[in-house]
């Protein structure tokens, strides 16, 4: 009997640790988004850059291929690199942003960062941009930037 009582106990611990794990990040799917903001653009100019931090939940790699923003005319994946010979900064397209399961990327000034070019109206300080990223999955996951 007493053996049965400590197996009985294993499974009991086994399920709940399996039951409680998954309820970790409540309704939310695969990819995580936080602090999504861009930054106003200077007057008179309509392209801009927004930066975030992604974190994938899941098990499998997440491969962000495309970004669309309402009211604008294009939004890409960029990078900011700086030189080894010259120094000089240059800017980069990114194709594609991969995302390891449970790895976080951030999303920064003189990083890695959105482009959003050609707005079709003026915006100021808390304005949303509202964003769908795009997976090499087919899978598109809502963000909204909000202006700072």
């Amino acid at each position: 009997m007493r053996f049965n009582l400590k197996v009985y106990h294993f499974f009991i611990l086994i399920i709940s640790l399996f039951l409680f794990s998954g309820s970790e990040y409540g309704n939310y799917s695969e990819l995580k988004i936080k602090n999504p903001y861009a930054i106003s653009p200077l007057e008179g100019m309509n392209t801009f850059a927004a930066y975030m931090s992604l974190t994938n939940i899941s098990n499998e790699n997440i491969s962000i291929i495309e970004i669309s923003c309402s009211n604008t005319k294009k939004a890409f994946l960029h990078d900011m690199k700086m030189g080894s010979k010259n120094g000089m900064i240059s800017m980069e397209k990114i194709d594609s942003l991969i995302i390891g399961p449970r790895e976080t990327i951030h999303l920064k000034p003189r990083g890695k960062h959105v482009m959003i070019v050609g707005l079709s109206s003026n915006i100021t300080l808390n304005d949303e941009i509202s964003c769908l990223l795009g997976t090499k999955r087919g899978k598109n996951f809502p963000v909204s930037f909000k202006v700072r």
